[in-house]
């Protein structure tokens, strides 16, 4: 009797264990989703992203990522921009800096809002704003877009998802 009591008992600590983290992760997850603000936002209270929220200004596209509209975001880290090769960089001046610029920020950014669980465990191609197709590999565990990795993924943003990525990838899919 007293080992079925104590079993009984074990069970219910534990379903109550369960219940207090499902709740205290609701909680957690309920405040930071209601205070994040829109993508822009987001990107911009990220130090990380300093290259890449300077590049989205250039064109113009940081108050449309601060609108209402649904996007999904493969927000390229700082370290990303270190990797461009020298070459690009020198090959291109004045006006073939600011052609670069547009075709680069708008083949990372999707008009349409593509939850992880859109993307996991099956490969997609999706439309970027330039017209490019991105190619997105989430099968194996992981999730790849193009040459990239995605190194974490924000889904509190109001208008859409940031996907951060580890490489700058400028070629089409």
């Amino acid at each position: 009797m007293w080992n079925s009591r104590f079993r009984t008992n074990a069970r219910i600590r534990r379903i109550a264990g369960h219940l207090l983290i499902a709740i205290i992760f609701a909680g957690i997850v309920g405040a930071k989703s209601s205070s994040a603000g829109t993508i822009a936002d987001v990107l911009n209270q990220q130090p990380a992203f300093s290259d890449f929220v300077c590049l989205l200004k250039s064109q113009g596209l940081d108050a449309e990522l601060g609108g209402t509209e649904h996007f999904t975001i493969f927000a390229p880290i700082n370290a990303a921009f270190d990797n461009i090769p020298p070459e690009v960089l020198q090959a291109s001046s004045g006006e073939g800096v600011m052609i670069i610029e547009r075709q680069a920020v708008r083949g990372l950014i999707v008009s349409s809002r593509w939850g992880p669980q859109d993307l996991a465990g099956k490969k997609t191609i999706l439309k970027a704003m330039n017209g490019q197709n991105i190619g997105i590999d989430g099968t194996g565990g992981r999730l790849a877009v193009g040459d990239a990795e995605v190194l974490s993924v924000d889904v509190t943003p109001s208008n859409g998802v940031i996907y951060v990525i580890d490489t700058l990838t400028l070629a089409p899919y």
